[in-house]
């Protein structure tokens, strides 16, 4: 730390553990997209309550120890868990699709349409006319508004 600027001192150190972060969270992914391959492999669902919430309990006792908050370590846990969910379902998707492509097709009219789930695998449309454009090219034979 400067005599200068401590603060900016301080802001550096955080940047770069930001970036740590990140590059964690990115390997994290990827481990989740081998994850879901396994459990492709072996017919396994997606999702896995027991192991979410072992997970969960087993972080924030590691949390306690580092004087972190339960609440806090809970929420950001869940947002990761919630990703690597939505990285693994679009896996499976994509998988599926390549085993049935004429499987039905979904098409949202209006932003507010679209529901989080949908939001890896479908894009919401704004205009009727966008709308009968998208059903030209990819025959959806579900149209929600």
């Amino acid at each position: 730390m400067t005599e200068e600027n401590p603060l900016l001192a301080l802001r550096d150190k955080i940047s770069a553990l930001d970036e740590k972060l990140l590059a964690l969270l990115a390997e994290r992914r990827g481990l989740a997209v081998e994850v879901g391959k396994a459990k492709l492999a072996s017919h396994r669902p997606v999702r896995d309550i027991d192991r979410e919430r072992d997970l969960l309990e087993r972080l924030m006792t590691i949390g306690k120890r580092h004087n972190l908050d339960a609440h806090y370590i809970t929420r950001l846990f869940q947002l990761i868990i919630e990703d690597s969910v939505l990285t693994q379902q679009t896996l499976l998707q994509q998988h599926l699709n390549k085993i049935n492509p004429h499987s039905a097709r979904v098409a949202f009219l209006g932003p507010k349409a679209l529901t989080r789930i949908w939001r890896r695998v479908s894009t919401p449309l704004a205009t009727l006319s966008s709308l009968l454009r998208a059903a030209a090219r990819s025959s959806p034979i579900f149209l929600i508004r």
